[in-house]
């Protein structure tokens, strides 16, 4: 058909269609340039997010050169990223056969969380690290990459170091205490407990694991006992007969409450000493003093620089000075200055030797 033969309606139908090529192709075009800005700004928000990781990412390729990390490894390491992108990472273990015990075990499970390893910063300072990695492999399946994050636990590892310190001198205080020792719950069951208290109540570990302080004969301890389960110190004092063992002793205890991590009360601690032998003893003494107080003769006990300790009533009497005035002073206070040197000077290392007997001169406090 000639150019002549067209109707006049057709150049206005091919130039609708040009107009809406035209606007589908703007629209296109500002789609793209949408997507584009969008692209960027989720570039940059990762970007940022990258750059200011607390934990350090990391990818590496199959043969250990470290493709790419995150700029937080310069706080924990020492190296910047640009130092590290291209160096093996094998450099950075420790022991350097570590690499391979942590390829079996990314190769086996394909990612590793919290793996523990050592790696040294860059003045060759032993890191501890916990590592979070996976396996990247192409579309065939085949390894390419590993790539992960990791974290400086340096100092948890020293905490838990200490922890585990402090509860071994713990367990040696417990289980080596020269008095008995005791752990018990809120319902009054012995958890746990040493063997100097199975000796000091000649009982056994058998009947001590199974026994139930609500049912023992003797009840005068248990108000100490409840006392620490109520959060506060307890304290006993007195005769106690066990009721698992055969001892009559006379007991000192102590309770304190134990608390579980969330600062409640879980149980009781309770120490328990035998005092009968040191009550026998004060006992014994206070009657001997007793005694040296009220003799006729003369008395005065003395340490070894010469400093009077004691003085009984005819002391006193004697020489006029009262307990308070020459007790903590020295002897030389009654000593008369008419004695010769000699004489006063082998009265300590006879005494020392077994005893001194001879005449010295003494005064008065009033002469």
């Amino acid at each position: 058909m000639k150019q002549s033969d067209r109707t006049k309606g057709e150049p206005l139908q091919e130039l609708e269609v040009l107009r809406r090529q035209i606007t589908e192709l703007k629209a296109a075009v500002e789609q793209h340039e949408r997507v584009q800005a969008e692209l960027r700004e989720r570039e940059l928000k990762y970007r940022k997010i990258f750059e200011n990781l607390q934990d350090i990412f990391y990818q590496v390729d199959i043969a250990g050169k470290i493709i790419d990390v995150s700029p937080s490894v310069l706080r924990y390491s020492g190296y910047t990223r640009e130092e590290l992108i291209g160096k093996s990472v094998v450099d950075l273990y420790a022991n350097p056969a570590d690499r391979g015990t942590f390829l079996e075990a990314v190769s086996i499970n394909g990612e590793v969380s919290d793996y523990e390893i050592q790696l040294k910063d860059k003045w060759g300072k032993v890191v501890e690290t916990s590592i979070n990695a996976r396996l990247l492999k192409d579309a065939s399946g085949k390894p390419t990459s590993i790539e992960g994050t990791f974290r400086d636990i340096s100092a948890r590892k020293r905490t838990e170091g200490a922890l585990r310190a402090s509860e071994e001198r713990y367990r040696l205080l417990f289980y080596q205490s020269p008095v008995g020792v005791f752990h018990y719950d809120h319902s009054l069951r012995i958890t746990d407990f040493n063997d100097q208290l199975v000796s000091l109540l000649q009982s056994s570990r058998e009947r001590l694991s199974v026994l139930d302080m609500n049912t023992i004969k003797d009840q005068r301890i248990l108000p100490a006992i409840n006392e620490a389960l109520q959060g506060r110190e307890g304290f006993y004092e007195g005769p106690y007969e066990p009721t698992t063992g055969s001892a009559r002793v006379w007991a000192l205890m102590r309770t304190a409450p134990l608390f579980d991590e969330h600062g409640q009360v879980k149980g009781g601690i309770a120490i328990v000493e035998d005092f009968t032998k040191r009550r026998d003893a004060a006992r014994e003494i206070f009657m001997l003093a007793q005694a040296l107080r009220s003799i006729r003769d003369c008395v005065s006990i003395t340490d070894l620089e010469d400093n009077v300790l004691f003085v009984n009533d005819a002391f006193s009497k004697i020489y006029g000075y009262s307990p308070e005035e020459i007790v903590g002073k020295s002897i030389s206070l009654v000593r008369s200055a008419s004695n010769p040197p000699s004489v006063v000077e082998q009265i300590l290392p006879a005494t020392l030797k077994g005893g001194w007997e001879g005449e010295i001169l003494n005064r008065r406090k009033d002469h």
